[in-house]
């Protein structure tokens, strides 16, 4: 009995004491909020904890940030913790919306091969679009290549429903090839099997065949009953179809991960 009660009166010494503890880290990582640039480890760790406190501190970090990065990576991890407020949602979706919607020209310029040349070289077209946005080429550039496919990226992270579904559609009739693949491929990752025909449309009409094979990279990524079947016989070129079944290939000899 002495030994019992021994146990009972530790426990009741430290339960209290980790839960002080417990309040002393979450103090802290609140207390990071404060930071210009928030970071995302501090996010991740908010995210685990959750509940009014955490949330209200979310909100309030929301709206005194100005970082872009920062309030993105604020907005994600508030719809996560189910934030009813849609201008979560309407942050995120107005990046993504001006990524797809771009009405700039690709960027390369490509060889005989359909491969960009190296050095690499921006198309005269994409400068002459840079130019009546009175935007450097490098800036124009670094947007294009960088942050589309990352606001996009970032909008699909948290915020996926049939609205984000939609716009993703909307994106594989960009001109700009990463934002094209990063649609695709985020549309195979939630198996969105209504939007193969449309990636199929983008591969059979693409003009540059290691493009066509980045987006095959793409479309081999959807599973399903009769995706492979749908997929190969609807295929325009032949050597396409032989890269398909390469990927497929690939595919099917990676380990299956373990059941949850």
């Amino acid at each position: 009995m002495r030994t019992l009660s021994r146990v009972v009166l530790m426990m009741g010494i430290l339960i209290p004491l980790a839960r002080g503890q417990d309040q002393a880290v979450l103090d802290k990582l609140l207390a990071n909020l404060n930071a210009v640039i928030v970071d995302s480890g501090t996010l991740h760790k908010l995210q685990q904890y959750g509940g009014p406190r955490v949330i209200a501190a979310l909100r309030a970090a929301f709206e005194t940030r100005e970082e872009k990065r920062s309030r993105q990576d604020l907005a994600i991890t508030l719809i996560r913790l189910g934030d009813k407020d849609d201008k979560y949602y309407r942050y995120l979706e107005a990046f993504a919306k001006e990524a797809v919607d771009s009405d700039a020209p690709d960027v390369f310029v490509y060889g005989a091969d359909g491969v960009p040349l190296k050095p690499v070289q921006w198309s005269p077209e994409f400068y002459a679009w840079s130019a009546r946005h009175n935007m450097t080429i490098d800036a124009a550039v670094k947007q294009a290549l960088q942050t589309f496919p990352s606001d996009i990226g970032l909008f699909a992270e948290a915020a996926m429903d049939p609205r984000g579904t939609e716009l993703l559609r909307r994106g594989l009739q960009s001109h700009n090839l990463l934002v094209v693949s990063t649609c695709a491929l985020i549309l195979a990752g939630i198996n969105d099997t209504a939007s193969i025909p449309l990636v199929l449309q983008r591969i059979n009409t693409e003009k540059h065949y290691p493009t066509a094979e980045l987006f095959v990279d793409c479309i081999a990524k959807f599973n399903g009953d009769g995706v492979e079947r749908r997929v190969l016989g609807s295929l325009a070129s032949a050597k396409l179809k032989e890269y398909y079944l390469h990927r497929l290939e690939a595919k099917h000899k990676q380990p299956t991960a373990p059941a949850q």
